[in-house]
């Protein structure tokens, strides 16, 4: 197993669930989902101020096969990949 973390702003709670439920994750207990013998922890979500702009922040842990640590890491990422301008 690989063990990995992300911080990630600006994308509820909600959006997560909503994203690991479409993906195929089974949602174990409240925050902790599992999917093919890997888990994802959603960890309590926070505000942080940017200038004027609130944005929520989460920590996710992921641990992972070691085979599928990449791929499931970069598929989430490109999913909530954000722009601004």
């Amino acid at each position: 197993m690989k063990t990995g973390s992300i911080e990630i702003r600006g994308v509820s709670r909600e959006d997560i669930e909503s994203y690991f439920l479409e993906s195929g994750w089974e949602n174990i207990s409240p925050g902790m989902w599992s999917f093919g013998g890997g888990r994802v922890e959603i960890g309590d979500f926070e505000e942080v101020s940017l200038g004027s702009i609130r944005l929520p922040s989460v920590t996710l842990v992921f641990r992972l096969r070691k085979s599928a640590f990449d791929e499931v890491l970069s598929t989430f990422r490109a999913r909530f990949l954000r722009a601004g301008g």
